[in-house]
């Protein structure tokens, strides 16, 4: 089972991509409408990743990506966006575990894209620890053990 936290500010994409990601089973997604509400969310739960967009109406993704890092939370991060940044695909690389997959509206082709992203993130990072039953909210997973 894979736990992901889908951090957007634009509501009706939020429950959409939850229900699709959601759809085969074996991905349990957790939305966040804010980064601050996301914050909230990573002090008492743990993900296998997280996913948000580069701009929000009240801070940028990439700040969630400095934030959480800081905390020691090293799950790898999708930046999910309708608009490519060059500065802050550069500055996020720096972070390591970072990918970046379009947001096509007048498409479902890349939800299947993010999902496929998802799952490959994943077993790069954690190689072999993504099993049917183990408990995707666990708080051990997705955080440094120093």
């Amino acid at each position: 089972m894979i736990s992901a936290l889908y951090v957007d500010d634009w509501l009706p994409l939020l429950d959409t991509i939850g229900r699709i990601l959601e759809k085969k089973g074996d991905i349990v997604v957790e939305t966040s409408y804010s980064i601050e509400d996301a914050l909230r969310k990573l002090d008492y739960l743990s993900f296998d990743v997280l996913i948000t967009d580069y701009n929000s109406t009240e801070s940028a993704g990439i700040d969630l990506l400095r934030q959480t890092r800081q905390k020691g939370i090293i799950a790898p991060f999708i930046f999910f966006t309708l608009e490519q940044n060059v500065g802050i695909e550069r500055e996020a690389t720096r972070y390591g575990g970072v990918a970046f997959v379009p947001k096509l509206l007048d498409s479902g082709s890349n939800f299947g894209e993010l999902e496929r992203t998802i799952r490959s993130i994943v077993m790069v990072s954690h190689p072999g620890e993504i099993h049917p039953h183990k408990d995707p909210l666990s708080p051990s997973r997705g955080r440094s053990s120093s």
